[in-house]
């Protein structure tokens, strides 16, 4: 392997381990939880002011990309 495809492997070897850090690790899960939480109330807020949320729903929003 070539100089520059260690180079490669080292930096992603070390961003990966950055990124594992519990502090990084805890920090993007309270992102996640709030974006999701603003997408969940954008793409379904219209029935959720209506309280017209049903078990349909609540899977469909639970489970996209599935």
């Amino acid at each position: 392997m070539g100089r520059r495809g260690r180079n490669t492997l080292r930096r992603a070897r070390d961003w990966f381990h950055a990124a594992m850090e519990p502090a990084v690790v805890r920090r993007v899960s309270w992102y996640a939880v709030v974006v999701g939480a603003i997408l969940v109330f954008i793409n379904h807020g219209d029935a959720l002011s209506n309280r017209n949320v049903d078990r349909g729903r609540l899977n469909s929003s639970t489970q996209e990309g599935k």
